[in-house]
């Protein structure tokens, strides 16, 4: 692979990271959108929302095992 190449999967893995832990922790979507310089909000949505829903909905299934998992111990 190329200098160049890697530099700029170097930079998209940066932006995407920054994306992410904003969303995780509560940034408005509007926010990021207007730090990461995209035209349109619907950018910014179709690539980081995705991956937050699914933490979100990993995190409520796990919730939801752990309290299966209390609920069946006889203690």
């Amino acid at each position: 692979m190329c200098i160049s190449t890697n530099l700029k999967l170097q930079k998209l893995k940066v932006r995407g990271s920054f994306a992410i832990t904003s969303l995780r922790n509560g940034c408005e979507i509007k926010d990021i959108s207007e730090v990461l310089r995209h035209k349109r909000i619907e950018t910014t949505e179709k690539y980081y929302i995705s991956s937050t829903m699914k933490d979100k909905m990993n995190f409520i299934i796990g919730l939801d095992k752990n309290h299966n998992d209390i609920m069946m111990c006889h203690c």
